[in-house]
């Protein structure tokens, strides 16, 4: 289920020449707490400084599911139980022309074993993985005072963590 599709308001629009299938997650632990990355730093799109859902690109005979489990531990070193898919966000980054297709799913976080593998410029931007409580994400994700990537990132993490709520309360 498509949650929505979001345009890149910062760069010149640009025909599309990548579409990138993405998994990304939702993840809490046993204290109700939600784990995200803390990225900083500067890359191709500018100045960093955002919160950011744990996952990454789909490989190549990879399902979901095997995406899931690598991209959590590779980021943050946990081990997790996948409780459900949440839906897939659509987005366009006008700067690298490029459709990402991000497939959310909530997962609960397991035994943190320590295996993290980020690639070269996840140890660049990756400071640490931040914990909050519920009603602590919405509020940051929906700063207005975020700009360029910074906001981009966190309106779609926004719009999966409302959908996740939503789910979640039925």
């Amino acid at each position: 289920m498509i949650l929505a599709k979001l345009e890149d308001t910062v760069w010149k629009k640009q025909a599309i020449a990548e579409v990138r299938h993405t998994v990304r997650v939702i993840a809490v632990n046993d204290h109700d707490e939600y784990a995200f990355l803390r990225i900083v730093g500067e890359d191709a799109f500018g100045q960093r400084d955002h919160l950011e859902t744990i996952g990454g690109g789909i490989e190549e005979n990879e399902s979901e599911e095997a995406a899931i489990h690598r991209e959590v531990m590779e980021e943050s070193g946990y081990t997790c139980e996948i409780i459900g898919a949440i839906g897939e966000i659509v987005d366009r980054y006008y700067l690298i022309k490029r459709e990402t297709h991000s497939h959310f799913y909530a997962v609960r976080l397991g035994e943190n074993i320590g295996q993290i593998k980020r690639t070269p410029l996840e140890q660049m931007l990756i400071a640490e993985v931040v914990w909050l409580k519920e009603g602590e994400v919405l509020p940051i994700l929906e700063n207005e005072r975020a700009k360029g990537i910074n906001r981009l990132i966190q309106q779609r993490d926004a719009c999966a963590f409302a959908a996740y709520l939503k789910q979640k309360s039925k």
